[in-house]
């Protein structure tokens, strides 16, 4: 137990949170996830040489491995074969078998860091990896290297300067001796690696705790994915504090409430896609269109959701901005508020409703008070659903 504990399984283990029994990728059948929230958490990374693995040029020789190399002035890596010779006649430790790197150095020496284990995510490696730069490019004017930029999203440190290439070795050890080709897992580690590196230090205590654990979130399910996957309007789903979606807006009216959420959707699943036989209006989600009605009085669109969040919604992916977990009671209780509550209000201060009302007096209703009274009064089932209010 131990053992499968230090060393998660990377064949079938999730790259982001190690749970067992993760699914491949569709697009490179190399990396694992174990839901979409971890899939999309990994995406601005991955998404950078997803479509290139597969489709990577042919190997020159068998002596060539697979490598990733990390242009400094390129906004993403790319794949490359580097030859790895064998000369039995010259022992260099730590490299039996020697990589002909160099060219890719710019001509530099290269200096090689063997990394075996990724302290971001708390797991030892199956396989090193060797992370490989040019030995001056803290001391010779080397530009920061912007492919590295890219992969992490902007989180990796200023030590990284000049080519990059990262490559996979074959075991663990002080000198695994053989290289293998780098598959994308591996470049998740790598990057994870740029990313925590910090003067040769990993983080540590609170920072790691903050940074790479999970909350949970909830999905408000479209009606696409209520009819295909028999899926509740509202359901719970563990979201690693990486995911994009912490990096969005807060929603407008959510704030003023007193519980300021982030969204972000889907992407379509291809059950219901393209298929608008079976599903009448599978991108449809009201609850997730009126959270988002726009609540500054000096905007135009004043009262209304703006148009992305009117057509192609689809499910919605809801986080609270203070990393705090949220329920789907509370997201309920919002979305419940914003449609039959505020919704009717906007309409009366816009002409169409029953009474008319200016925006100041509707405005007084956006408050954490009255989102506490409403939601009291949801609880105590005195607000039936679908009923106007004045």
């Amino acid at each position: 137990m131990a053992s499968s504990f230090l060393f998660p399984d990377p064949t079938s283990s999730c790259t982001i949170c190690d749970s067992p029994n993760a699914q491949a990728c569709a697009g490179c059948h190399s990396t694992r996830y174990c839901s979409p929230e971890c899939q999309q958490t990994d995406w601005p990374s991955h998404g950078l040489l997803c479509s290139k693995y597969t489709t990577h040029i042919d190997r020159p020789d068998p002596s060539y491995k697979r490598a990733i190399f990390f242009p400094p002035k390129e906004n993403k890596p790319e794949f490359i074969w580097i030859e790895c010779r064998t000369d039995k006649k010259i022992w260099v430790p730590g490299d039996t078998q020697e990589c002909q790197v160099r060219e890719h150095l710019d001509g530099g020496f290269p200096h090689r860091k063997l990394i075996q284990r990724n302290h971001l995510r708390s797991r030892n490696l199956t396989n090193s990896f060797q992370v490989i730069c040019r030995e001056t490019c803290l001391l010779d004017g080397s530009e920061l290297n912007k492919s590295v930029i890219k992969a992490t999203n902007g989180a990796a440190g200023s030590s990284w300067k000049g080519p990059i290439v990262a490559m996979k070795k074959i075991g663990r050890g002080a000198y695994p001796r053989e290289y293998m080709d780098i598959d994308m897992t591996c470049y998740r580690d790598v990057v994870d690696y740029f990313i925590s590196y910090r003067d040769g230090s990993a983080p540590r205590g609170k920072m790691k705790r903050i940074m790479w654990g999970k909350v949970r979130g909830v999905k408000i399910n479209c009606k696409g994915d209520q009819s295909t996957s028999g899926a509740e309007v509202y359901s719970a789903v563990d979201v690693p504090r990486q995911h994009p979606v912490f990096l969005g807006p807060i929603v407008p009216i959510s704030r003023l409430v007193g519980m300021p959420i982030h969204t972000r959707r889907y992407p379509p699943n291809r059950l219901w896609k393209d298929d608008h036989d079976h599903v009448d209006s599978p991108y449809e989600n009201v609850p997730a269109t009126c959270i988002h009605m726009i609540s500054d009085r000096n905007k135009d669109w004043w009262g209304l959701a703006p148009i992305k969040w009117q057509y192609d919604v689809g499910s919605v992916l809801v986080v609270r901005s203070d990393n705090q977990d949220v329920t789907t009671q509370q997201v309920e209780a919002l979305c419940h508020f914003c449609q039959f509550k505020m919704q009717p209000l906007f309409e009366n201060a816009l002409g169409g409703g029953l009474v008319e009302m200016t925006r100041a007096e509707v405005m007084r209703y956006i408050t954490p008070g009255a989102f506490r009274d409403y939601v009291a009064e949801m609880r105590a089932g005195k607000v039936e659903e679908g009923e106007e209010e004045e």
